[in-house]
């Protein structure tokens, strides 16, 4: 006998995000309870949900797409589980509501940053479907359907010009939460008015006390590829890292000070403390992220490393110099010597391994 349950999906849960510029290099690793099953355990599962969703038990749309939900968030499911959940849902597209669309968009965005597949028909439907019921949308609905398409790339110019019409209905009733899922995905897909954008950083310098810190990178980032440089909104995103560094991921601080890059703002001190917090921890700080430091660091003008840094730094490059391939090679031998301290040694051997 198994017993079967249904994932309750809470809204506006994400663990992951990908960011797509320097590198695409900032997938996060997906964690969580839903993870600690063991290999025979999800397989079960999804043997006896196929058998639900193709045999003759009752099984509701949203109980459906609350357990493609559980299995998305927790990166599981083989790839004849997805075929058969895609075919479901193409089938049974007509019976899903507002809450069951932000679930199933959620579900392939998800995916999409885990595999990078994703079939057109399915993109179709979803556009379709949101069209259909954006009038209906709440704020969390809302926002985890902006962002979710913004990770699926989708730029119908009608569908988010809708979007931003029901947004303009929901302002007063967003929580922070939701203002970073509408600023990452707004930002990453380059939509919204200067209106929309006036709103929601407003929204989020007034209520940015509240934010989880391991949020923080998203709204950065969302500003940043969006091109907004005014220090109103950058000021208090800087003092809020400087006030929480000790709580954030080494690379959400990376990210950070990636979109500090980008548009151009460069406060000397909160740049100096992240370095100073960065190089205490060094060991924590992966290969991608190395990389990419170096180069931030050598693009902002009067940002000295001190003589300790340099030292961790060459032995970090004779530590990993084995375990790069050739791009990262390329890239860090180019980033050396932008900072000015490649050493004979360290050259020949990033050259050599190219």
């Amino acid at each position: 006998y198994f017993s079967f349950f249904f994932f309750q999906a809470e809204d506006g849960i994400r663990d992951f995000c990908l960011s797509r510029g320097l590198g695409d290099v900032y997938k996060r690793q997906v964690y969580g309870s839903l993870q600690k099953g063991s290999l025979k355990f999800w397989f079960a599962l999804e043997r006896k949900f196929l058998e639900f969703i193709s045999g003759e038990t009752s099984i509701s749309i949203e109980q459906f797409c609350r357990t493609v939900y559980g299995f998305a968030g927790a990166a599981k499911g083989s790839a004849q589980f997805w075929n058969k959940i895609d075919n479901f849902i193409l089938q049974n597209q007509d019976s899903l509501n507002t809450q069951s669309i932000y679930l199933v968009c959620w579900t392939y965005a998800t995916n999409y940053l885990r595999n990078g597949i994703l079939k057109k028909e399915i993109t179709d439907v979803l556009v379709k479907l949101i069209l259909k019921q954006a009038k209906n949308f709440e704020t969390k609905q809302l926002s985890n359907i902006v962002w979710g398409l913004s990770i699926l790339q989708v730029y119908d110019k009608h569908l988010w010009e809708i979007l931003q019409w029901r947004l303009g209905f929901l302002y007063s009733r967003l929580d922070i939460t939701d203002i970073v899922y509408l600023i990452y995905g707004l930002g990453e897909a380059e939509q919204g008015n200067v209106e929309i954008w006036n709103a929601l950083t407003r929204l989020l310098v007034a209520d940015i006390d509240k934010l989880p810190s391991n949020l923080l990178d998203e709204a950065a980032t969302g500003i940043s590829k969006r091109g907004i440089k005014d220090n109103f909104v950058w000021q208090p995103i800087s003092n809020y890292l400087q006030r929480n560094i000790d709580n954030l991921r080494m690379n959400d601080i990376i990210k950070i000070l990636a979109s500090f890059f980008r548009v151009g703002y460069v406060d000397q001190g909160v740049w100096r403390q992240s370095l100073d917090y960065i190089f205490r921890n060094f060991d924590t700080l992966g290969n991608d992220d190395f990389i990419i430091l170096l180069g931030l660091v050598g693009s902002i003008k009067n940002l000295q490393l001190l003589a300790d840094e340099s030292d961790k730094i060459h032995l970090r490059v004779s530590q990993i110099n084995s375990s790069l391939n050739r791009e990262q090679r390329v890239l860090l031998k180019r980033n050396l010597e932008n900072l000015g301290i490649i050493t004979a040694e360290i050259r020949e051997k990033l050259s050599q391994q190219q």
